[in-house]
C-alpha cells in the first residue's frame, strides 16, 4: 500500500480532498512546547526506555492532528498537560461526549491503530504547511483494513498489539462539528 495511491481513491470516493487546515503560528507553538515537554517526560517511563524512538516527533505529530481538528470543530478538546501516557490513554474528543480518538501521521506513514480498535478515529496527515483532515475511520473498519508491515519502528512491530491501517477511501468527511457528532451519534 502507498500512502498517496490510497489519498487518491479516498479522494474519488467522498468526492473531497478532506480539509486542509492551516494552523495558526500558536497552535504550531504550542504543539512544540507540548512536544518538548512530552520529550522530557516520557523517558522516565518504563515503555519508553524500550521504545523511546522520535517521542518528539511522534508528540508533535499528534497534537497537530489534534488541534487541526479543534480548529475545524471550534471547539477546544485536548489536554496539554505533560503527564503519565496512562494519563492519556482515553478518547481524545470523550471531553466533548463523542468516545472518538484522532491519529495523526506524517507522509509516507499510514496511522498506527490497536490491533483491536474500540473506538472510531479521525485520520490526519500532517504535511510541513498544512494538516489534511480526512473524517472517521470507523471500528469495523479500523479492525478490518489493517496492514502490520506498514509499521516501520520495529520495536512497535515486536510488542505486536499495533498495526496501520491503510483503506482511507471508507473513512467519512466531516467539516463542522455538527456533522462529526451526526457521524458518532
Amino acid at each position: 500500500y502507498i500512502l498517496k495511491e490510497e489519498l487518491e481513491k479516498y479522494e474519488i470516493k467522498t468526492g473531497t480532498s478532506g480539509v486542509d487546515v492551516y494552523l495558526k503560528e500558536a497552535a504550531i507553538l504550542r504543539a512544540d512546547t507540548f512536544a518538548r515537554g512530552m520529550e522530557q517526560r516520557k523517558p522516565k517511563e518504563k515503555q519508553y526506555q524500550d521504545d523511546g524512538i522520535n517521542i518528539y516527533k511522534r508528540a508533535e505529530t499528534g497534537k497537530l492532528g489534534e488541534l487541526a481538528v479543534e480548529q475545524i470543530i471550534q471547539e477546544t478538546y485536548t489536554d496539554d498537560t505533560i503527564s503519565d501516557t496512562s494519563e492519556h490513554s482515553r478518547p481524545d474528543l470523550i471531553s466533548l461526549g463523542m468516545e472518538i480518538g484522532v491519529k495523526a501521521v506524517r507522509p509516507p506513514n499510514f496511522p498506527v491503530i490497536l490491533k483491536k480498535s474500540t473506538g472510531p478515529e479521525i485520520i490526519a496527515i500532517v504535511f510541513p504547511t498544512h494538516v489534511k483532515v480526512l473524517g472517521v475511520a470507523t471500528v469495523d473498519n479500523l479492525n478490518a483494513f489493517q496492514w502490520d508491515d506498514g509499521i516501520g519502528d520495529t520495536n512497535i512491530k515486536k510488542k505486536g498489539y499495533k498495526t496501520t491501517f491503510w483503506n482511507l477511501e471508507t473513512i467519512i468527511p466531516f467539516n463542522s462539528k455538527k456533522q462529526l457528532e451526526e457521524i458518532y451519534h
